[in-house]
């Protein structure tokens, strides 16, 4: 069995928290080629809810907070998205090695690991 992340075709992402670490929901390891923030209230991402269990939450009831990888795989979407409205001709490879090479690496607090979190910024301005 292989794991969707192991494909060359797949860009792997991990989640991290408010603190820029790794979350412990996240995947990890070499398989991940970026992070991105998971959404918590903490971060103040906010995510459509379709199911209407958004509770007393200040926002319409439509409205919740949530995290997860669910959430960190969007923003690199999105981000890649950005990219191709810049250069509709980037390929895989390049997306990945723009989001890679243009990323902040973060040094963990909770182990002696680094890795890449996103840098929209950086990212977008490095595309030729």
């Amino acid at each position: 069995w292989t794991d969707e992340s192991e494909l060359s075709s797949v860009i792997g992402v991990g989640a991290t928290d408010k603190n820029n670490e790794v979350t412990s929901y996240s995947n990890y390891g070499s398989n991940i080629d970026i992070y991105a923030p998971a959404g918590t209230a903490s971060l103040g991402l906010l995510t459509l809810d379709l199911v209407g269990n958004a509770g007393d939450n200040g926002f319409d009831s439509n409205y919740s907070f949530w995290f997860g990888t669910s959430l960190s795989a969007p923003t690199i979407s999105g981000v890649i998205a950005l990219m191709l409205s810049i250069d509709p001709t980037l390929t895989p490879n390049e997306i990945r090695s723009l989001l890679i090479n243009n990323a902040d690496i973060v040094a963990s607090d909770l182990t002696a690991d680094t890795y890449p979190k996103v840098n929209t910024n950086n990212t977008l301005n490095a595309i030729p």
